[in-house]
C-alpha cells in the first residue's frame, strides 16, 4: 500500500477502530425499599475535562433514566451497582439491564447480576456486561431496574473520578 492510501474515511466496520466511548454514573445515593424499581433519576455523564474521565465520539443521551444511542452499531455496555444493606440481612439483591427494541414500549432484561447482603449494613456490589446490536437509534433505548428483598441505599457520588453506581458503553464497531 501507498503511505496514506488507507485513511479513515475510507475504513469500513471495525477497521475504522473504536469510534465512541462513554461513561454515566449516579450523582448521589437513593433508598429502595423491598421489591425492583427503574433507576430514573441523578444520572450524569462523566465528561472529558473531568479529573481521569475521557469520552470519544457522540454521547449516550438520557431522559428519566431511560438512555439512547447515537448511531448504530455493536456496543459494549458494562455497569457497576454498589450499595449497603439498611436494616437486615438479605438473601438477594440485583441489578437489572433492561433494553427495548420498540422505543421504550416494552423492555426485556438482557444481563443481571445478584447479590446478598450478610447482615444490616453490610455491602454488595454488582457487575455485568452486555454486547448490544443496535440497528435502530429510535427504538433501540435502555435502563436499569433494581431489586431489592428489603430496605438498601445504593450509592452514588457527586465528585468525579469516583463511580457507586454506573456504567461506561464503547462502540465496537458496525452493526
Amino acid at each position: 500500500l501507498a503511505a496514506n492510501a488507507v485513511t479513515a474515511a475510507k475504513a469500513s466496520g471495525s477497521a475504522k477502530g473504536i469510534t465512541m466511548a462513554d461513561s454515566w454514573a449516579i450523582t448521589s445515593n437513593f433508598s429502595q425499599s423491598a421489591g425492583s424499581a427503574d433507576v430514573t433519576a441523578n444520572w450524569q455523564r462523566n465528561y472529558a475535562g473531568s479529573t481521569n474521565w475521557g469520552i470519544l465520539g457522540s454521547a449516550i443521551t438520557e431522559s428519566s433514566g431511560v438512555f439512547s444511542f447515537p448511531t448504530t452499531g455493536i456496543y459494549l455496555l458494562q455497569f457497576n451497582f454498589h450499595g449497603r444493606s439498611d436494616g437486615s440481612a438479605q438473601s438477594y439483591i440485583g441489578t437489572r439491564l433492561m433494553v427495548s427494541q420498540n422505543a421504550g414500549v416494552a423492555y426485556g432484561q438482557v444481563v443481571y447480576n445478584y447479590s446478598q447482603a450478610y447482615a444490616s449494613q453490610a455491602h454488595f456490589n454488582m457487575s455485568n456486561t452486555a454486547i448490544l446490536d443496535v440497528t435502530d437509534t429510535s427504538n433501540v433505548k435502555f435502563k436499569f431496574n433494581t431489586e431489592v428483598q428489603s430496605a438498601s441505599i445504593w450509592f452514588g457520588e457527586s465528585g468525579a473520578p469516583k463511580v457507586g453506581c454506573g456504567f461506561h458503553v464503547i462502540r465496537l464497531g458496525d452493526t
